[in-house]
């Protein structure tokens, strides 16, 4: 359930959640997620971040945010959400490992920092993300780019005593425009009333 909400956030600790349909105007992380797994974030219009302290197995599906960080979290999946230009877009900690992002739309110049992260899943096999500054070919007209979008991220580095930029993986299946969240198969639970007395 929520443990807690800060200035108009929502913090959550435990699983089977959902999250949906909310428009929340505060700082970031404006949904916090700690302990939390197995939670479903969806459709929320965010102007701070999603940051995910501590969950796996959480479905991040069509929210408008600014920032997306994962401290620790496994198995999760972010799907056709919008990424508003901030610093950084993503930010990724050593214990996130084995997360997949499909179908999301990123900024010109996303700002992404990969702190020894495990594996990141860029697409899910078939499609990946749209990348506003991809600039490839797409020759059969499918939507998809003929090449993979490479993508660049910034570490600390101790001996340089600063930030570095290295490759951090690539998506193989880049969109050509945004797609289209409203027209996607997936169902999502029916939101329930909040209750009154």
């Amino acid at each position: 359930g929520i443990v807690d909400a800060i200035d108009g956030s929502i913090a959550i600790a435990g699983s089977s959640n959902t999250i949906i349909d909310n428009k929340i105007d505060t700082i970031s992380p404006s949904i916090r997620l700690g302990l939390a797994d197995s939670n479903i974030i969806a459709r929320n219009h965010v102007t701070g971040g999603l940051s995910i302290v501590s969950g796996s197995n959480n479905l991040v599906f069509a929210n408008n945010l600014t920032s997306i960080r994962i401290f620790v979290g496994s198995n999760n999946t972010f799907f056709g959400n919008n990424i508003a230009d901030d610093k950084p877009s993503l930010e990724l900690d050593q214990w996130a490992v084995n997360n997949t992002f499909y179908a999301n739309t990123f900024p010109a110049n996303c700002s992404i920092r990969n702190n020894d992260a495990g594996t990141t899943f860029w697409d899910n096999g078939t499609i990946g993300n749209y990348w506003a500054d991809y600039n490839g070919t797409d020759r059969n007209g499918d939507g998809i780019g003929d090449s993979p979008f490479i993508i660049t991220a910034v570490k600390w580095d101790n001996e340089a005593r600063g930030d570095v930029g290295f490759v951090a993986g690539q998506d193989n299946y880049p969109l050509m425009k945004p797609y289209d969240v409203e027209r996607n198969s997936v169902v999502l639970p029916a939101a329930e009333a909040f209750p009154t007395m």
